[in-house]
């Protein structure tokens, strides 16, 4: 799991909402990501999650948003955060 300062983890929301958001959140359940948010974890490291659209009406699976980039062929968040202080 990684984690990231809350800097980090709003940049990469801000950067992957437009690619993720309505694509595959995994391919075994074919759920959609619906929207991107960061949990709150001790001493101001963050996770950012996806979330999934219901699953038979009753589960929103979520999942790191480093599995939904690998998943989706996108770049990686390491990748995407050498840019960050550009």
């Amino acid at each position: 799991m990684k984690l990231y300062s809350l800097e980090e983890a709003t940049y990469l929301i801000k950067h992957y909402t437009p690619l993720m958001v309505g694509n595959l959140l995994e391919e075994s359940t074919g759920s959609k990501v619906v929207r991107l948010f960061m949990e709150d974890y001790s001493n101001g490291q963050y996770r950012v999650n996806g979330e999934g659209s219901l699953i038979r009406g009753v589960i929103k699976p979520k999942r790191s948003i480093d599995l939904i980039a690998a998943t989706q062929g996108l770049s990686s968040t390491d990748e995407v955060l050498k840019n960050l202080g550009q």
